[in-house]
């Protein structure tokens, strides 16, 4: 889902709406580009905000993708443990994990990329932020899998 190029920050946008929209469209940044490419002045852009705007909001460039990790791990792990606990472990749960990962990424493909993103900067907080929702996801995988097996 592409974020339009407008007047979207402007003047008269209420705080969280304007939040909302420099998440989605850092996002979209972070996960077609990668961190360390990803620009902000490209997603200030996406918003029709300053660069000084979206600083005040989330700080450095890492604040802001740290930001962007809470919505995609936290939507990706609520899909894989709604799908898992779907009539229990079953042989069809990992065919409904996967088509709750799709509809959880439908129009945000690039959520994907910023979760699994391997730009980013050693030993920082969106590493280690990254690396606490991909264990979480990898422990479900582990565990609907070794139910699976027994």
């Amino acid at each position: 889902m592409a974020t339009p190029r407008s007047k979207a920050g402007t003047k008269g946008v209420p705080r969280h709406v304007r939040r909302q929209q420099m998440l989605e469209a850092a996002t979209e940044e972070f996960g077609s580009r990668g961190y360390a490419a990803a620009s902000l002045a490209a997603v200030a852009e996406r918003v029709g905000v300053t660069k000084t705007l979206l600083h005040q909001y989330f700080g450095t460039k890492e604040d802001l993708y740290v930001a962007c990790l809470a919505p995609v791990g936290d939507s990706l792990l609520d899909a894989i443990r709604t799908a898992m606990g779907e009539g229990g472990t079953t042989p069809h749960t990992p065919l409904r994990v996967l088509r709750g990962i799709f509809v959880a990424l439908e129009g945000r493909r690039e959520a994907w990329f910023v979760l699994y993103d391997r730009s980013l900067p050693p030993g920082g907080e969106a590493a280690r932020t990254a690396a606490i929702h991909r264990a979480a996801i990898d422990a479900l995988a582990a565990d609907g899998t070794a139910e699976l097996l027994h």
